[in-house]
């Protein structure tokens, strides 16, 4: 009984495995693609990080931005008098 649920386990592991390396084969063969177009692969990852830091730039001000007009629509420039 123990042979066959460590054989199973053995063969649930070698199945992951397998699948994880057939995903990563996927990955780095679009990356080299990818990569052609730059020197090298490092120059790559520098303008991968140049675009993400961009992008979360823009993210930021938008967020600000629908803060200042949130806070600014809630203005009546009326004053209340009591």
């Amino acid at each position: 009984m123990d042979f066959n649920n460590s054989h199973m386990e053995a063969q649930n592991i070698f199945l992951i495995h397998y699948f994880l390396l057939q995903k990563t084969r996927r990955i780095m063969k679009l990356r080299g693609r990818a990569a052609k177009q730059f020197r090298n692969y490092g120059e790559l990852l520098y303008r991968e990080g140049l675009s993400k830091e961009e992008q979360k730039q823009k993210l930021i001000q938008k967020k600000l931005q629908e803060d200042e007009d949130k806070e600014l629509s809630s203005l009546t420039l009326k004053p209340e008098i009591r």
